[in-house]
């Protein structure tokens, strides 16, 4: 004869001994409709048990779902399953604020039982005192050393949500995995203690693959959903905890929980944008939280609030003073406020904590290319080196010190290495090596460069068609500047002249029939488009009001486009009076002297260009071969 399961013999002695309360002999001569109501009751009040071990959040709404439409479980009995129910569900899956550091302001919420509940049998007594004293992280057995039912067997394990003691840890587990080698019901819970064990035994990645199979088997078991997208976190892969706990935005919103994590996640992500007011929200629950402290100075710098990110700030400084982005970030605040000589001090602390860090290497440099020129040297040398590191890493397939890890590490890399390179095309643009600046221009792009110096690299290095492009976009889009005038006229005139189109080696004039030396050329060899353009936007620029520097530029602009070399030279003379030290100007009337054959006042223009002072190589170029064609005095 099969022999009846444990867990339904101690079902049947419960309703017997507890319900019926009948002698034995009696038992064997129930009624047909008694049996039938009996195996009523014992099959639904199987099936909310079953529920209730399952313990995921469908299980347990399936079992208040059960309870709610039972016609044959006593009220009674329907009163202390749902109090079974509410016991597993307060301590598996707390409300908001109830969790995280919420608990610092108030307990976790304690299961008690309901002093209205009479009439409670033996077995319902032992699960519902569990309850009580897991909610406390204490583990409570029967008094025999047996329990009475398998869920007795498995409530003292909830115990391990509620504490880190060793021993009750370790008591919790063995419980849990008893259970799960002698019963064939599932559950959710020996999962979640093994992984929360994991944890508590400093073993993350132990504990994430408990939740990763957890999760896997039980989508709904969103603890397990939380975790991974914490566990993520602590692994600097953001991208991935994001995933995880996106999807808990609508229901977790509110537990700080779930807050912290998810905000340092949008953060990692680099979504400024979207981590701002739940940074701000989770601040509320954890204001001393030193990620969420850097996460807010970072947010504020990057939007240009400089001064309320330097509340964070000091608050972070006193917790992680030698904090590499603490360091980073208070250099950016500096620089921000313009306090150049702060924002050097603590550039120069940035990189003595990490020397070999190329991101130190550039945000140091960047302060001093900001600077005096004396700094120039040094940060170029810097950037140099960092640009280095930067290609080394590359070729050799290896991140830089610090490991890219996330889209806003990548991002902070990208931008790094963009400035260095914009330090050393600064650095070759004020040496005018046209060349190196334009291939810098390639490697690093145009963005956040100043348009007049890619304009000029553009121009100075030969390439007039995209230079010309270049500037004719940006006049389009800002034809109120003067700047993108000047800029789009250079271009013009340089498409105009086969000299200016050319490229050629650094020291050498630019200056040909485009702009210096047309006069003398007494003819276009540019496209009469280019021609038409050039000449009519001068004009309609000289019937605007302007600056005196703009003005300057026009005439001699216009000069440089006359036929008739007297009407060129009162051009020249109506820029210099616009501008006295218009260099450009002065170059130009020594040229029309020199080839009117009038030495002395050629070299009286040369004279007035050096007293000035020439800082063009091209135009320095210009003068030095004028005064080889003029006789000696």
């Amino acid at each position: 004869m099969k022999s009846i399961p444990r867990r339904l013999f101690i079902l049947i002695f419960s309703l017997f001994a507890g319900l019926l309360g009948v002698p034995a002999w009696a038992q064997t001569s129930l009624p047909v409709t008694a049996a039938e109501s009996l195996s009523k009751l014992l099959n639904s009040r199987a099936e909310i048990e079953r529920c209730i071990i399952l313990a995921s959040p469908d299980g347990l709404s399936q079992a208040r779902i059960g309870l709610s439409q039972s016609k044959v479980i006593p009220d009674n009995e329907k009163v202390v399953l749902g109090e079974l129910v509410r016991g597993v569900s307060l301590i598996l899956y707390p409300a908001p604020g109830f969790v995280g550091m919420a608990a610092k302001q108030q307990p976790l919420g304690a299961f008690f039982i309901d002093p209205s509940l009479k009439n409670i049998q033996k077995a319902d007594s032992l699960c519902l005192t569990q309850l009580v004293e897991a909610s406390q992280g204490r583990i409570f057995t029967s008094t025999d050393g047996t329990a009475a039912s398998f869920l007795a067997e498995l409530l003292p394990a909830l115990a391990i949500f509620r504490t880190k003691d060793t021993d009750t840890v370790r008591t919790a587990l063995n419980y849990a995995e008893r259970f799960e080698a002698s019963s064939a019901a599932p559950s959710v819970i020996p999962g979640l203690v093994r992984a929360r064990a994991a944890l508590l035994s400093n073993d993350p990645a132990k504990a994430f693959s408990h939740y990763a199979s957890l999760l896997a088997a039980y989508p709904d078991v969103w603890p397990a959903r939380l975790a991974l997208g914490t566990l993520s976190l602590g692994q600097n892969k953001p991208v991935e905890a994001l995933d995880y706990l996106n999807p808990l935005l609508g229901t977790r919103k509110n537990d700080p929980a779930f807050l912290t994590p998810y905000t340092l996640a949008l953060y990692g992500n680099g979504r400024f944008a979207d981590a701002e007011p739940f940074v701000l929200a989770a601040l509320e629950y954890d204001p001393s939280s030193a990620d969420l402290v850097l996460a807010a100075a970072h947010i504020g710098i990057d939007r240009g609030d400089f001064a309320k990110a330097g509340t964070y700030l000091d608050i972070l400084g006193k917790k992680r003073p030698n904090d590499r982005m603490y360091l980073c970030l208070k250099t950016l605040q500096c620089s921000g406020l313009s306090r150049k000589d702060e924002a050097l001090k603590w550039a120069r602390k940035a990189f003595q904590a990490f020397p070999t860090d190329p991101e130190m290497m550039v945000l140091l440099a960047g302060v001093l290319a900001a600077g005096p020129e004396s700094g120039l040297a040094e940060a170029s040398a810097l950037a140099r080196e960092a640009g280095k590191s930067f290609a080394a890493a590359k070729l050799n397939g290896r991140q830089p010190i610090p490991p890219v890890l996330s889209p806003l590490a990548a991002s902070m890399r990208a931008q790094a290495e963009t400035e260095a390179m914009h330090i050393l095309l600064v650095e070759a643009y004020q040496s005018q090596d046209w060349f190196a600046a334009a291939a810098l221009l390639d490697a690093g792009g145009t963005q956040a460069l100043d348009k007049t110096l890619v304009s000029t690299i553009l121009r100075k290095s030969g390439r007039g068609a995209e230079a010309l492009d270049f500037a004719s976009k940006w006049y389009a889009t800002s034809p109120e500047s003067e700047p993108a005038a000047e800029a789009y006229l250079r271009s013009l005139a340089a498409a105009s002249g086969t000299t200016l189109a050319s490229a050629r080696k650094p020291g050498e004039s630019d200056s040909g029939p485009g702009l210096l030396t047309l006069t003398t050329a007494a003819s276009f060899s540019g496209s009469a488009g280019e021609q038409s353009a050039l000449v009519g936007l001068v004009f309609r620029l000289l019937s605007n009001s302007s600056s005196a520097g703009m003005q300057s530029f026009l005439y001699y602009l216009k000069g440089s486009l006359q036929m008739d070399q007297e009407t060129a030279i009162d051009s020249y003379r109506a820029a210099l009076l616009a501008r006295g030290d218009n260099v450009e100007a002065l170059t130009a009337l020594a040229k029309v002297y020199a080839a009117k054959g009038d030495a002395q006042k050629a070299l009286f223009y040369i004279k007035q260009a050096r007293m000035v002072g020439v800082t063009d190589k091209d135009i320095d170029a210009d003068l030095i071969a004028l005064e080889k064609t003029l006789p000696a005095k």
